[in-house]
């Protein structure tokens, strides 16, 4: 059986969408040896308002819109962004990313995947680097991993550029999906 893969050349107006559609495709590639199809859980929750994140702060990352849900992943408000309670145990493939709007000076950029999988909130994969002034810095991380039912997943960001720093509307993303459920 043939598969296609979506491979972009250049940004189109929304990337996440494009990511979106690119990990979706790939997703259901891996169909044939029964880890993610049509039937199973995927979860796809984006931006749509910029966030502005205060100098020196940790923040958890708002994903107000939704282009796909599903009942095993609960979506909840959490100081002020939202987190994502996963509903089955599982092999959970995670990936969370954000942009940092161009300007806003110098200084250390962090985002996070954050879970309570160890019994307590932590930190599960990161990222972080210093951003440019003048340009936008865009993060992502991902983790395969297994999770229990009731354990939640949520991004989280941090910046020290010496002032408030935007997100950039549309740009941030969370994609959830179930690799395999275990019983």
């Amino acid at each position: 059986m043939a598969r296609s893969y979506l491979t972009p050349t250049a940004l189109p107006a929304n990337p996440a969408s494009t990511l979106h559609v690119a990990t979706k495709q790939y997703a259901d590639a891996l169909d044939p040896v029964n880890l993610v199809g049509a039937d199973d859980v995927f979860a796809y929750y984006y931006s749509n308002a910029a966030q502005t994140v205060a100098n020196n702060t940790d923040a958890w990352i708002s994903f107000g819109g939704s282009q796909d849900t599903n009942a095993l992943i609960t979506q909840t408000t959490a100081s002020p962004g939202h987190k994502f309670t996963l509903g089955t145990t599982g092999i959970w493939a995670v990936t969370v990313s954000a942009r940092w709007v161009s300007g806003g000076g110098t200084g250390e950029r962090y985002l996070g995947l954050w879970s309570d999988v160890s019994g307590s909130e932590d930190v599960i994969q990161a990222w972080g680097g210093v951003g440019a002034s003048g340009s936008p810095t865009i993060m992502t991380v991902s983790l395969v991993g297994k999770f229990t039912s009731g354990n939640y997943v949520t991004g989280r960001v941090y910046q020290a550029s010496g002032g408030n720093l935007d997100l950039e509307n549309g740009w941030s993303h969370i994609l959830i999906s179930l690799v395999r459920k275990l019983t």
